[in-house]
This record gives structure tokens, sequence and C-alpha cells, in this order.
């Protein structure tokens, strides 16, 4: 397991004629200066968004997450600073 702040989710499309199916996605891990993408099928992002704190269950050696849940919403963070 993963846990960190998403900071970038983009649709992954190897193939530009067909319809996205995964997204990259990197998250700050807070143990390395160092961020790489995960590739994360699209119906396991649920409501996640840029800014959340996520939890990713994942094969570290090939970078595919296999599951994600939001731990703490971004949103509410965002929204108390205004």
């Amino acid at each position: 397991m993963v846990t960190g702040e998403l900071l970038a989710m983009h649709p992954y499309q190897p193939h530009a004629e067909q319809q996205s199916r995964w997204n990259q996605i990197v998250l700050d891990e807070g143990r390395t200066d160092r961020a790489r993408p995960w590739l994360v099928r699209t119906a396991h992002l649920g409501a996640a968004t840029v800014g959340d704190v996520v939890r990713l269950r994942a094969q570290p050696w090939t970078r595919y997450g296999l599951g994600l849940v939001v731990v703490h919403s971004g949103r509410t963070a965002t929204a108390d600073r205004l």
C-alpha cells in the first residue's frame, strides 16, 4: 500500500483511436523527492481529485494500481483557505 497526496492525474491512451480506460497518477509519498507515475484503471479512481490524500493498493515492481481509496479530501482544505 502506498499513501500520499495526488499530484497529477492524466488519461493514458497508448492508441489514439481507443477510449481511455487507464489513468497515470502521480503521488507524493513524502519519502523521496522523485515521483514516478502509477498506472490505474479509470474505474478504480472513483471521486479522487488532484489534492486528495489517497491510499493506493499497488504492485510496486510493475507500478500498477489495483485499487484506490480517498483518505482525506483536498477540497475541504482548499475551501478553508479561501
